[in-house]
C-alpha cells in the first residue's frame, strides 16, 4: 500500500506508549503469511523475507504503522477502547480436518468456538493419555503488523506499506522481552524509549533477525533475533493521513460461523441442525473467549510445549527442576523472572520436536511460497 493524499477532517495521531509499557509489564506478548483467510486488499501485500544466494539468515529493519482500532479495541485486551491508536491485532487460529484447513477461532471475537468446546471436552475425557490427538485442536496465538521496510523505502522512496502476520510465541514475546529489556535505561548508550515502540514521530525501529528453516522439504521462515534500534534523522516520520488510510487488520480475517468450523472438524460438509449457533459469551460465563491476547486461557496452544505438563502452575524451583529432568540445554539466569523460564523451556522444547503437529509447524509444509511462523 503506497501514501496517497489526505482527507481533511484529520486526526491528529497520539501512540499511548504508557499502554504499551503496562501491556509488557503484563505478558501480554502472542507471522508468515498468504494464508487464504486473510483477505488482504488489492493495495496491500504480504511482507516475506528474501535470502542472498547460499545465505541462510535476512536481516530487516522496519518501522511498524500504528492504526486506529476497530475490532481490535472491541476484543482484545491490549486495547481500552475502539478508536485508539495500536501497532498489532490479535487473533487465534487453528489448523482443522483431513485437509489441515487454516480456520480463525470464533474467540478471537468474542463468541463461543467449537475448536475451544472439542478441545475442552477432548482435554477431561483423555486425561493426558492421548496428548497428540488433544494438540490437533489446540489453536495457536497470532499477532499482525503494519510495517514499512527499510531498505524497500530508501530504494523507491515510496512508504509502502506491508502486512507481516506472524505468531504471537515466535515474534510478539521476543518483541516484548526487547521493550521490557533493561539495557535500554542506559539513555546515553540507548537515545529513545522503547515503549514509545510505534508512535509516528518518535518511534523505535525494529530489527528482525530471519532465518531459513527446511521442514519436510519446503522453505520457510523462522525469527532469530529481535532487536530495537534508534529511529533517526532521515528516517520516514509516518503521518496522520498514511494512518488514516489504514484498516483495522481484523478486518481482513475471514471467520467463518459455528457450524461452518464444527463441519470441517468432523470433516463433513453438511451443517447439523442440532450444532449450536453462534453466540455471544456473557461476562458471567467462566472462560473468556473474548480476550485474544490472554495467556491463560482454555482453548490450548499449539505453541504449548506439552499438554500434560502446566508450566504456568510451577513456582521458579520447580521449572528449574523440569529442566533438570527433562535434560533441556538452558541455563536459567539470575534476572529472569519465571516467565521467562517458561518461554526458555517452551523453545527448547519445540526445537528438539520434529513431530508432526509441532507447527510452528501447524502451517510448515504446505507451500514453499509461504512465509511461516507459528
Amino acid at each position: 500500500m503506497k501514501k496517497t493524499k489526505g482527507n481533511k477532517n484529520k486526526r491528529k495521531a497520539r501512540f499511548n506508549a504508557d499502554k504499551v509499557a503496562a501491556n509488557v509489564e503484563r505478558g501480554k506478548a502472542g507471522g508468515g503469511g498468504g494464508w487464504d483467510y486473510i483477505k488482504l486488499p488489492s493495495d496491500i501485500e504480504f511482507f516475506k523475507p528474501e535470502y542472498a544466494e547460499k545465505k541462510e539468515t535476512a536481516t530487516y529493519r522496519f518501522i511498524i504503522v500504528p492504526f486506529y482500532t476497530g475490532m481490535t479495541g472491541k476484543f482484545s485486551r491490549e486495547v481500552e477502547a475502539e478508536g485508539d491508536l495500536w501497532y498489532r491485532a490479535n487473533y487465534r487460529r487453528a489448523s482443522l480436518g483431513s485437509e489441515n484447513k487454516k480456520v480463525v477461532s470464533l474467540t478471537s471475537i468474542g463468541k463461543k468456538c467449537p475448536i475451544n468446546d472439542m478441545y475442552n471436552k477432548l482435554k477431561d475425557e483423555l486425561a493426558g493419555s492421548n496428548p497428540e490427538l488433544l494438540k490437533a485442536f489446540a489453536s495457536s496465538k497470532r499477532e499482525i503488523y503494519y510495517v514499512i521496510d527499510i531498505a524497500e523505502w530508501k530504494k523507491t522512496k515510496e512508504l509502502t506499506v506491508r502486512v507481516l502476520d506472524f505468531s504471537q510465541h515466535l515474534f510478539g514475546k521476543k518483541l516484548d522481552l526487547e521493550i521490557k529489556s533493561e539495557e535500554y535505561e542506559d539513555k546515553e548508550e540507548f537515545p529513545f524509549n522503547p515503549v514509545l515502540l510505534a508512535d509516528p514521530e518518535e518511534g523505535c525501529v525494529v530489527k528482525i533477525q530471519f532465518k531459513k528453516e527446511t521442514y519436510r522439504g519446503n522453505v520457510y521462515s523462522d525469527v532469530g533475533k529481535v532487536s530495537l534500534e534508534e529511529r533517526k534523522k532521515g528516517l520516514p516520520v509516518i503521518d496522520d493521513d498514511l494512518i488514516e488510510e489504514l484498516q483495522d487488520p481484523m478486518e481482513f480475517l475471514e471467520i467463518l460461523p459455528y457450524k461452518e468450523i464444527n463441519s470441517i472438524i468432523l470433516d463433513n460438509d453438511d451443517n447439523d441442525d442440532d450444532l449450536d449457533t453462534t453466540s455471544e459469551i456473557d461476562d458471567d460465563d467462566d472462560l473468556d473467549y473474548g480476550d485474544v491476547s490472554n495467556d491463560d486461557d482454555d482453548e490450548g496452544d499449539e505453541d504449548d510445549d506439552d499438554p500434560t505438563v502446566d508450566l504456568d502452575a510451577m513456582n521458579r524451583k520447580e521449572l528449574k527442576q523440569y529442566i533438570k529432568e527433562e535434560e533441556l540445554d538452558i541455563t536459567v539466569k539470575k534476572k529472569w523472572d519465571e516467565e521467562d523460564i517458561r518461554d526458555a523451556i517452551q523453545e527448547a522444547l519445540e526445537a528438539g520436536s520434529d513431530d508432526d503437529d509441532d507447527d510452528d509447524d501447524d502451517e510448515v509444509g504446505d507451500d514453499d511460497d509461504d512465509f511461516y511462523d507459528d
